[in-house]
């Protein structure tokens, strides 16, 4: 197909490739819309999936994929397991030292480190909460200035 797809023409279901779909103004208004937007502009992340589309020449793939692909793209990034344990450690840190209720503790990094290790083995979230300073008060009494 040689011509673009007029705004008209561009639906969820419209196929990324061999259909005229193409990321113009026309695509640009329908998008705006379907957000909700006043501007919408294109992300690397759209190029990158309608290529994807392109290169294996998967022509079932459409606009509705595409936005669900776009929305799913942060989940499916996967960090590698000791930089995913890199940045859960730092925001555990960063929101224990945040707690005015950890300045009681003389080695504050110590203590953080003592329920970091309590975290890290349980199965919840890897976060820190104020009521580990109740729950694991026998284990950081000692650290109490």
């Amino acid at each position: 197909m040689n011509r673009s797809l007029t705004y008209n023409e561009i639906n969820l279901d419209t196929k990324l490739i061999n259909s005229g779909f193409c990321f113009n103004k026309a695509a640009r208004q329908w998008f705006a819309d379907y957000f909700g937007v006043e501007k919408f502009s294109f992300s690397k992340k759209m190029a990158v999936i309608k290529r994807k589309a392109e290169v294996e020449r998967d022509e079932q793939a459409t606009v509705g994929d595409l936005i669900q692909q776009m929305q799913n793209w942060d989940k499916n990034k996967i960090a590698s397991p000791a930089e995913e344990n890199t940045y859960q450690w730092n925001n555990f840190v960063r929101d224990f030292f945040k707690d005015p209720a950890t300045k009681q503790f003389s080695q504050r990094l110590k203590v953080a480190s003592l329920l970091w290790k309590k975290v890290r083995i349980s199965q919840g979230k890897k976060v820190y909460c104020h009521n580990m300073l109740e729950k694991y008060n026998k284990e950081i009494e000692i650290y109490k200035e």
